[in-house]
This record gives structure tokens, C-alpha cells and sequence, in this order.
């Protein structure tokens, strides 16, 4: 029981990642040897970490533009609980406080075929899972338009999946119902510090939907340039 109320309470008060968790590294154009250990030997894809890490690691990816696949059924999935999951940096850096995820822009990108043709784009960008955190990201062109879940949260696609999601630029998705930017059901997940910009829903919610008996939270977050039938932002 102790052990769980600290990972709670860390994952409420945005503490680090614990002591026994691995850290991975992602960077496109690293040049090593494509393990996710170190710096010169990390990740070339978001999907390759995500594969890898277990429950409590913490990944840490360069600036570029990651895609979760190619087909449209592909999204960047949180499969494991408590991931701390980290943008902004440049290869290198060494601590949390020398990234600027402002300056060197970490994009999770929907347009899976590289062809800015938004019809054949991922339905949804990122789905998460049980506390993770996503921090210091741009995510964008999600485009949920075909039936049942695919028609919900184009940029982030969150159900029974509490997250945290900090200093993200959530931007240019697309749901046909719910949550253009993000949709959120059934769980409690936190947005600290975002942006939710130009986001579209055909229905409700153009950036942001939130479903079921449950409290979210949106602290310091901006909104602009969302479109929806009703309750644009």
C-alpha cells in the first residue's frame, strides 16, 4: 500500500520517474547502434521505445518530427503504466531542465504517409495508459473520421487512461464527433500548461472533449482557433 500512494502521489505532483526505472533515448538522427541506452546510441523511432520500455521508465526524445507508422490505424501507444515521456532535448543533454521544448520542437505527427493529404492521416496521434506523462511536445494532424472510437480525440485518444500531459502543443487535428484535439472518457487526466490550436471537431469539442463521471483538469492551458458545431474550444 505504501509503495502505491507514493506512486500516486508522484504521479500527482509530477516527481520523477522511480529510482529502479531505465531511462531510453530516442533520436532520429542519432547514428550508434539503434538500442535506446545512451545518447549517441539511441532510438531512431518514437514505436521502437515504446516497444521496449516497461512500467515506470522514462523516455527521453530529440527534436524532430516522429510518425507512429504508416497506416492509418497506427497511433503512438503508452502500453505501459507510469511512462514518463520527455521532449525538447538535443542530443546530449544530460538534465530534464536543459530541454526547451519551444526551441527544439519534438512533433508527433498523424500524417503517417508524409503527404499532407489529412484523409489517410492516423485517426488518433497518441492513446495513452494508467498514469503516464507526456511532456514537451507538438502533437498534430490527427485525423479521426471513419466510425465508433475513430471518430473521437484525433490528436490524443484517452480512455480509462488517466494522464498527465504538460507544456504540449496539441494543434490541426481532426475528430468527426468528439475532442478534435484531445478526447478524454471515463478517467481523471491533467492538462498543465498546453496549447490546444486550431483543432476541428464536426460535433463537439474542437479541442478538447470530456466524457463520463469524472473530474479533469486544465490548468494555464490556451486555446485558440478551435472549430466545432458547438463548444469549439
Amino acid at each position: 500500500m505504501r509503495t502505491r500512494l507514493l506512486i500516486l502521489c508522484g504521479w500527482l505532483m509530477g516527481l520523477a520517474a522511480p529510482l529502479w526505472a531505465a531511462r531510453l533515448y530516442v533520436d532520429k538522427t542519432a547514428g550508434g547502434a539503434n538500442t535506446g541506452g545512451s545518447w549517441p546510441d539511441a532510438y531512431w523511432e518514437l514505436t521502437n521505445a515504446l516497444a521496449k520500455a516497461n512500467n515506470d521508465d522514462e523516455i527521453w526524445v530529440a527534436q524532430g518530427t516522429y510518425y507512429p507508422g504508416t497506416a492509418r490505424t497506427d497511433s503512438f501507444i503508452l502500453a505501459d503504466q507510469r511512462l514518463q515521456i520527455y521532449g525538447g532535448f538535443t542530443n546530449g543533454m544530460t538534465s530534464l531542465s536543459d530541454r526547451n521544448w519551444t526551441n527544439h520542437l519534438t512533433i508527433l505527427d498523424g500524417d503517417v504517409q508524409q503527404d499532407a493529404v489529412r484523409d489517410n492521416n492516423a485517426y488518433h496521434v497518441v492513446k495513452g495508459n494508467w498514469y503516464c506523462r507526456l511532456d514537451g511536445f507538438v502533437v498534430r494532424n490527427g485525423y479521426a473520421n471513419l466510425s465508433g472510437e475513430e471518430t473521437y480525440g484525433g490528436g490524443i485518444y484517452l480512455s480509462w487512461s488517466p494522464m498527465q500531459i504538460r507544456n504540449c502543443r496539441i494543434e490541426n487535428n481532426y475528430a468527426l464527433k468528439y475532442g478534435g484535439g484531445a478526447y478524454v472518457v471515463n478517467n481523471v487526466s491533467v492538462f498543465t500548461a498546453c496549447e490546444f490550436l486550431n483543432n476541428q471537431s464536426g460535433s463537439e469539442g474542437g479541442g478538447i472533449t470530456c466524457s463520463g463521471n469524472f473530474t479533469n483538469g486544465i490548468f494555464g492551458c490556451r486555446f485558440a482557433g478551435n472549430t466545432a458545431g458547438s463548444h469549439a474550444g
